[in-house]
């Protein structure tokens, strides 16, 4: 466990399973959950197991577990302080297969329940809790073929359904999603194949509701359109020196971009 006041890490309980590429979300009580992953890189099958881990006393403990193993998925708490997990893969080689399924996780009852399946069965992709509540899925791949998506979709937990958000401009997975204080989405690089073709690119989501700034060339504000900014010399230093400030979104809007 990190300290940040002492600069430094210090050990901490064991988890009951060793596990890799699993999903991990701090709950309003101050735990956090862990769920899914695999024992080995390798080998075996994916975990459907949970844990919780306690901070004040550095222990954990099982919790219920998943009623699908998972690996590569996404877990993403929701307004109501209940755990969204969705997607991911199983399987080695040839009989590798990614899912489309999800399940809610209750603190209150520690048990899991299904709830509507995505449209598209992904893993190793990213989902963001938006402004409104409702959780954005960007990308990710499909197996056993080995597609990178370009798709996107956003599930609603007052209807336990998800709907399409749009197409980027590049298919991309491995990649990273970030919620912006104005409420848009910024996604960045990733792979486009399973060939591992490393992306520079970086895509803009506006959902409804969402203030873009409009920068200083006239930039249209489009509702729940996506917004892609192509690669250009000095993006990533002033991306850096911006992020935490005011005029980072109006320093990215300037570039060049594509809509989709």
């Amino acid at each position: 466990m990190y300290d940040p006041k002492a600069e430094k890490w210090v050990a901490t309980g064991s988890m009951e399973d060793p596990r890799c590429l699993h999903g991990a979300v701090l709950l309003p009580s101050g735990k956090v959950l862990v769920v899914g992953g695999k024992a080995t890189e390798d080998t075996g099958d994916p975990l459907a197991s949970a844990e919780l881990f306690d901070p004040t006393s550095g222990t954990w403990k099982r919790t219920g577990s998943m009623s699908q193993e998972r690996q590569n998925h996404t877990v993403t708490l929701l307004r109501d302080g209940r755990g969204l997990g969705a997607g991911g893969k199983r399987g080695n080689g040839g009989s590798k297969k990614t899912f489309a399924s999800a399940e809610i996780y209750d603190p209150q009852t520690e048990k899991w329940a299904a709830t509507g399946p995505m449209a598209q069965d992904r893993c190793q992709f990213t989902a963001v809790l938006l402004a409104d509540g409702r959780v954005l899925a960007v990308g990710g791949g499909s197996l056993p073929i080995g597609i990178a998506q370009d798709s996107a979709e956003i599930y609603d937990p007052k209807l336990g359904t998800w709907s399409a958000a749009g197409k980027m401009d590049s298919s991309r997975w491995n990649h990273r999603a970030v919620l912006l204080p104005n409420g848009q989405v910024l996604v960045v690089g990733g792979c486009n194949s399973f060939g591992n073709r490393h992306l520079s690119s970086v895509e803009l989501f506006t959902p409804p509701g969402a203030i873009p700034s409009t920068g200083k060339r006239g930039h249209s504000r489009l509702s729940g359109r996506t917004k892609s900014l192509q690669r250009t010399p000095g993006l990533r230093s002033r991306f850096i020196s911006d992020i935490f400030g005011p005029a980072s979104l109006s320093s990215i809007v300037r570039y060049p971009r594509r809509v989709w």
